[in-house]
Parts: C-alpha cells; structure tokens; sequence
C-alpha cells in the first residue's frame, strides 16, 4: 500500500513539474540582520497577458494621466518626453505620484546608498532594484527606510526585509521587493506588476515614469535628488529582457529601481524597471519574474486590504516538498493549532503556529508519500490540507 501511495504521489509530482518551475527567493530581515532562503513553484504554462491588482488607497485623489503620445519636449529622436518637474502636472499628494518612494539604504548612522527609488506595489511592498558592486553586500546595510513624496521628505518608513532573486555579490541588477513594517499602500495606493508577451503589444503602449534624478543630461532642471520628476511617451525598441529608447540617457542618478508603467482599464501596471543609472534602458518581467514576484507581492496584499478585513487562508509551500515545509498564517489570527498526519491517519506532529509568522518544518526524517495538515484557530475554524513529500 506504501509502495502504491509512494507511486501515485511521485506522479502526482511529474505532472506538476511539468507545468511548473522551483526556484529560490533570498530574504535578508534588517531586523534580524540574518539571511534565509525560501523555494517557490511558479507556473510556467500561462502565455497570456497578465497583471496583478492597483489601488489608489483611502486617500483618493487621483491625477488624470496623459492620455496622447507626446509633441513636445521629446528626447531627439525618439517619442518620449525629457524629465519635467512633476509638480506641473500632478499634486506631489496625488495618485499614482505619490507611489514614487525614495529609498536611504544606511551602514551604521551613516547613509550609504540614496540614489535608488521604488514603487509600491502593495500596501507594504515596494519594487525596485540592487544594484551592488563587488566589494559590497547587502548584509553590510544595518537599516534601511522609503520616503514618500510629499512636501515633508523627512516623513520615513523602516524596511523591514529585502527579497530578491539572486545572490548578489556581484555588480548586476536584480529585481527586487522591500517589505515595509507599515502598510502605507492602503492610504497611497499601489501599482500592479504586467508581463507582456507581444513585443509589439509593449511597443504599442503609452509609458508614464516618476522619479528622483540627481543628475540631467538633456535639459537643465534641478535635479538635486529631492524634487520629483517625470515624464512619458512611446519607448522605441524592445528585446526580450529590456525596453528602451534609441537614444538613451546611460548615466542618470536617482533613477534606479524606478518604474515604467502604463494604464489600461483604468489599472496601472508596471512592465519593468530603470537599471544600470539608466533613465531610458528598463529591465522587463520575464514570465518567470512575474510569477515569482507576483507571489511575493500578493503575500501580504489580501491580508491588508479590504477596509483591514484579511485573508482566512492559511498558506503551505513548496508543495511538493523535498523535506521542508512552511506554514503561513493570516495576519488576523491570534493562534493556529496544526497536526500532521500520514496517509494512514496517524498523528506526527502536532504544534502551534503563531500569528504573522512563517513556521518552517524539518520532514526530512519522514518518508516520500503523502500527507495531510489538519489547521484550527482560535474559533475552531478546522481545515485541511494535502501536501507531498518526494525524494
């Protein structure tokens, strides 16, 4: 009967490999100044178009974006404006500017890193990128904090972790998620994450870019890093990694991380973001990129929005498992009590997981088949679960 069972969960496996891919996810948790690494499954057959959600928070106040290819004050050559001052168009308090962040990372008391800008893209979650040399690492940041664009730049939120994809120990960039401690986005609102697929389809959309520059080249503004900027318009080329103009800006501070986005139903989505002190060349999402980011951005999204309302569901990954299993709770949960039983019924584990925190599992003793993960909260609200461990 083992045997069987042991037979039919490594077929269950192969199917959902077939349509899937594993991949790894670094967190560093400045709180905690520790690293750890968690497996994701990310869907790999879905071609279409997609997007995740946008929300222009409690505070309403929404800016009327351009909707028209711009005539004037373009780079030459191309179908996009130079840097503006925001101000001229958009209130610094409206949607979808003020989801233009400033990040400060600090080493020790001391600012290290200040030309890198994000957006939010959750109610606590901010894309950008990093961008680091060989000779630093993102555990030399002893802290680190976004900064709002209002007329009080002073006004600052703490990060709480760092996720990103890869290692980074070396001088490339990388997309990359900050988790706040405070979940700003349901008063600023948030922009989605897109993946297009049609090289054509990206060509064909209007672009609009907030952010921070230090430095200009084509024309003669203020750009002291503090004063938000933008500006819009048709990119000209796309490959499958980037999107860019002919005629780029390559050294551009305080555009790293920042975002190019587009609207469509009145939902704003972002395609991919500035790198390499670019103002002009954009990475975009592969398909891999947007499942993987998708997940980490919507962790937390169902749990915060809703008027404070959260998600009842209690979360297990990677399933199929290799030996280690996490348990994420709903944030309005107080206490989940959690058994673990074999295919025959019999009781492994029996624990509880606090709320807001990720517990991770040890099941390498156990053996490859399947099993269950019988859930009650506080209420005796009762579910359960099925989750594979292979070899």
């Amino acid at each position: 009967m083992k045997r069987l069972s042991l037979i039919a969960a490594l077929f269950l496996f192969q199917i959902i490999n077939c349509y899937s891919q594993i991949d790894t996810i670094f967190i560093f948790d400045l709180i905690e100044q520790q690293y750890h690494y968690e497996i994701r499954t990310y869907d790999n057959s879905i071609n279409a178009n997609q997007s995740t959600s946008s929300n222009e928070g409690s505070l309403g106040n929404a800016s009327i974006m351009p909707e028209e290819v711009p005539l004037n004050n373009l780079i030459a050559g191309t179908q996009f404006t130079n840097f503006f001052n925001a101000d001229s168009l958009f209130e610094f308090n409206s949607y979808p500017a003020r989801t233009t962040v400033k990040i400060e990372y600090y080493c020790g008391n001391q600012i290290c890193y200040s030309s890198f800008i994000g957006t939010l893209v959750g109610p606590n979650k901010v894309l950008t990128m990093l961008s680091l040399s060989f000779e630093t690492n993102v555990t030399s940041f002893d802290s680190a904090f976004v900064k709002i664009p209002s007329s009080n730049l002073n006004e600052k939120y703490r990060v709480n972790k760092i996720i990103h994809r890869n290692d980074v120990d070396s001088s490339l960039n990388y997309f990359t998620v900050l988790e706040l401690d405070e979940p700003i986005g349901n008063e600023l609102g948030w922009l989605g994450i897109a993946i297009i697929n049609d090289y054509e389809t990206r060509l064909d959309k209007l672009y609009y870019k907030f952010s921070y520059p230090d430095s200009l080249t084509y024309n003669d503004l203020p750009a002291n890093g503090d004063t938000l900027k933008f500006n819009y318009g048709k990119m000209d080329t796309c490959s499958r990694l980037y999107l860019y103009l002919f005629e780029g800006d390559i050294n551009t501070g305080g555009v790293h991380g920042g975002s190019m986005f587009y609207k469509e139903n009145n939902t704003y989505s972002i395609i991919g973001i500035s790198t390499w002190r670019s103002g002009y060349i954009h990475s975009i999402f592969s398909r891999s990129d947007y499942f993987l980011f998708k997940e980490i951005i919507e962790s937390n999204v169902l749990n915060t929005i809703n008027n404070g309302k959260c998600n009842d569901e209690i979360t297990i990954f990677p399933n199929p498992t290799s030996g280690t299993l996490n348990i994420s709770p709903p944030s309005c949960k107080s206490l989940i009590e959690y058994e673990i039983s074999n295919y025959m019924g019999q009781i492994l584990i029996r624990d509880y997981v606090k709320t807001k925190d990720i517990t991770t599992l040890n099941l390498n003793d156990y053996d490859p088949g399947i099993y269950f993960i019988s859930m009650q909260d506080e209420n005796s609200n009762k579910s359960i679960q099925k989750f594979i461990i292979t070899d």
